[in-house]
């Protein structure tokens, strides 16, 4: 069986706009959206044979493993966008407080939650998210007594060794300073999988694909330089 794409969707960091443009590219049969809580528990109770046409996997969810990364019994071929922490942290607030749709709307805003307590806090709702939730979500591990320096280095080793590819959002500047480890030459991040290539779209709007540059970047252990999709107009 074929890997399966898998789209590691951390809050706030352009993720929707990368759905979008997979949704160009694959049909809507081929896609496993796990969002909602109601995919949380529609997934639980797939069948093989419902999983059997399912190309692309994406959502704020984890592997099952990342060593090999695996979900649902099948090997996986993982990528993830990432964003300077700092800035994340402050869009993610602001976002939880001004979306009603979002789970933690009502609550930060019924009880007056500042900037700072949502930092601090140790309610189980926010207790990880002053804590560095993107390390948490890529360590794969949540438990608040796990020493931080290993739960970084387990992150650091999963996106050395795990995802086919990884995007930093910001600028190179910002993420070497804030995040020196990421950033091999410039926002380059050092990687043990060849990166996934996503073709022509015959799912999408006429006259428009994907495509990534620059186009050296075919071999295991390669380091992967900046990955950009473009959409191009005929």
């Amino acid at each position: 069986m074929d890997e399966t794409l898998f789209f590691l969707h951390l809050p706030r960091t352009a993720g929707t706009t990368l759905n979008a443009v997979l949704h160009d590219n694959f049909a809507p049969e081929t896609i496993l959206s796990v969002y909602a809580r109601e995919d949380y528990e529609r997934c639980r109770m797939l069948e093989a044979d419902a999983l059997e046409p399912i190309r692309l996997i994406e959502g704020h969810l984890m592997p099952e493993c990342f060593d090999p990364p695996s979900l649902y019994g099948r090997r996986l071929r993982m990528f993830t966008l990432l964003r300077e922490p700092l800035s994340r942290l402050v869009s993610e607030y602001v976002f939880q407080k001004s979306w009603p749709g979002n789970h933690l709307y009502a609550y930060l805003n019924e009880n007056a939650v500042s900037f700072r307590d949502y930092l601090t806090s140790n309610d189980p709702l926010l207790k990880f998210r002053g804590k560095n939730f993107v390390t948490y979500c890529l360590a794969g591990v949540f438990a608040p007594d796990r020493n931080p320096d290993e739960v970084l280095a387990l992150a650091k080793k999963h996106l050395e060794e795990s995802f086919c590819f990884v995007r930093p959002r910001t600028a190179p500047a910002v993420q070497r300073r804030h995040a020196p480890w990421a950033a091999a030459s410039k926002d380059q991040i050092p990687c043990r999988f060849p990166p996934v290539l996503l073709t022509p779209s015959c799912t999408g709007p006429p006259g428009r694909w994907v495509r990534r540059l620059p186009h050296t970047m075919g071999t295991p252990g390669c380091v992967l330089s900046s990955f950009y999709f473009i959409l191009v107009k005929l």
